[in-house]
């Protein structure tokens, strides 16, 4: 899933508001964002930001809902497949020293997918990074 997905799921799932109005990043998309936050908000899509006329998404990590949206399953079993990636145990035994072959299942879904275009073939010029909001707190 790239972040246009996850922006999508986030919106259909209601964890996301949109705000259309041209927002300062200096301060003010900072203090939105914060009591978006510490009123256990949604995430906060900023479709204008001055200055820049480019969109800024916070607050996506905010909750244990959308965490478990973004990795596609309940924290708990994250937590226990990553435990079980890497678990550094040294076995007792020779039988033990080489991991059974569906052990690495899970870390194979972490290597790069190639592909022969995506969306970043879009792109047509290097991208300006002075365009770019920087954010105050």
């Amino acid at each position: 899933m790239d972040l246009r997905d996850f922006i999508d799921l986030l919106q259909s799932e209601g964890e996301l508001a949109v705000v259309e109005a041209q927002v300062d990043p200096y301060l003010e998309m900072s203090e939105i964002a914060d009591r978006a936050s510490k009123a256990a908000g949604p995430a906060i899509l900023f479709r204008s930001a001055r200055g820049s006329g480019l969109s800024v998404l916070m607050n996506q990590f905010g909750s244990i809902r959308r965490l478990e949206l973004a990795f596609g399953a309940p924290l708990d079993e994250v937590a226990q497949r990553v435990a079980t990636l890497v678990d550094l145990q040294v076995p007792s035994q020779l039988a033990g020293k080489v991991p059974a072959p569906e052990a690495f299942s899970d870390l194979r879904s972490f290597a790069p997918t190639r592909v022969r275009r995506g969306r970043a073939d879009a792109v047509v010029m290097p991208p300006d990074l002075t365009r770019r909001p920087v954010l105050a707190a």
